[in-house]
């Protein structure tokens, strides 16, 4: 919907509270009500401001709404994508959302964010990090070392058939053995009170957490008294690069968001602010920007939510470039083989 038939549709008490709330007191007729409220809606600087002044809360809502494809919303369903310590509070900022002309109640009470004020508001979050981009040279297309290591992973345990340990688990010293042989070797875990995401984040450390989690949940791999490697790797071994990247996107997507239900949003955020790979962020500006919709888990707080849990699997899915510069990291948009994953995030999974 536009905003014209949306300011036609809804009734003129809500109207009218819309304007009071823009200091438009009287109007002349209902005709120079939807004038002045399409002024008011059209006001790049007053929408700025009262995007930069609207609670966390109502900027979670904002933003679910500007970035999704769903037409029309119950309260309910707003309430459902905030997180979680803002649940409570998610009533009062829809309608306080009403009131500053980012929401409207339409058909059978529903509620909609016409076209134009999704892009407003998309503009008004990617106007927080604009001072901060930079441009650089695009980075060429780095060999997709997740799914080459997939494939290693995979065809090592078919060849060497490894028992299982009591836990469940590949066995230390055979685990170690594959992490050197891996394009991006990793250490074993040793934390005491180590927590994580994945199915034995005990003991896999994150990088091939992910790949063994995609494995297990394609059903590549079954775990008996030996990991075995099932007849349907067969089919996994035929698709393509962009193809097995999907697979490991969405599968990480789908298991992180159990501990992180705003990861949907999150990513669309990130493509928000960096959609074009020619530019970069600092990890800091990205953590400022992103940070406010979510919460933490556990041991995490919502800072190492973004650098740890999203920006860190990001680049290991080519869906992001980083390079250090004066000890800070910089983040831009892949042109490799995962660069049109974060296009294909919906709300839920």
């Amino acid at each position: 919907m536009n905003v014209m038939e949306v300011l036609t549709a809804i009734p003129q008490p809500a109207l009218k509270n819309l304007l009071a709330g823009a200091g438009v007191t009287s109007v002349t007729s209902r005709q120079n009500g939807i004038e002045t409220a399409i002024r008011v809606l059209s006001d790049r600087a007053g929408r700025l401001a009262s995007f930069l002044n609207a609670s966390r809360c109502e900027k979670q809502i904002i933003m679910n709404a500007a970035l999704s494809h769903q037409e029309y919303w119950a309260v309910m369903e707003f309430a459902g994508a905030v997180a979680a310590s803002e649940k409570q509070a998610a009533g009062r900022a829809v309608e306080h959302l009403q009131q500053e002309g980012w929401l409207f109640r339409v058909r059978g009470g529903r509620l909609a964010m016409p076209e134009e004020v999704k892009q407003t508001a998309i503009a008004c979050f990617a106007s927080s990090v604009s001072e901060e981009e930079l441009m650089i040279p695009e980075m060429a297309p780095a060999s997709c070392t997740a799914v080459q290591d997939l494939f290693i992973f995979i065809e090592t345990a078919a060849e060497e058939q490894w028992k299982l340990t009591k836990q469940g688990v590949i066995p230390k010293n055979t685990l170690k053995k594959l992490l050197s042989e891996l394009n991006e070797g990793e250490e074993l875990p040793d934390d005491r009170w180590r927590f994580g995401y994945g199915r034995h984040f005990s003991y896999y450390p994150d990088r091939f957490s992910l790949l063994y989690d995609c494995a297990f949940s394609e059903g590549w791999i079954e775990e008996k008294e030996h990991l075995i490697v099932k007849k349907k790797w067969e089919e996994g071994q035929e698709l393509s690069v962009s193809a097995m990247l999907h697979r490991l996107f969405f599968s990480w997507l789908r298991q992180y968001r159990r501990a992180i239900p705003m990861l949907p949003l999150l990513c669309k955020l990130i493509r928000t602010i960096l959609p074009d790979p020619g530019k970069a962020l600092p990890e800091s500006v990205i953590v400022k920007a992103v940070t406010p919709f979510t919460d933490g888990y556990c041991y995490d707080q919502p800072e190492d939510v973004i650098t740890k849990r999203l920006l860190f699997v990001l680049t290991h899915l080519h869906v992001m470039d980083v390079r250090e510069a004066g000890g800070e990291r910089f983040y831009s948009s892949s042109q490799g083989a995962g660069k049109n994953l974060l296009r294909l995030v919906k709300n839920f999974y």
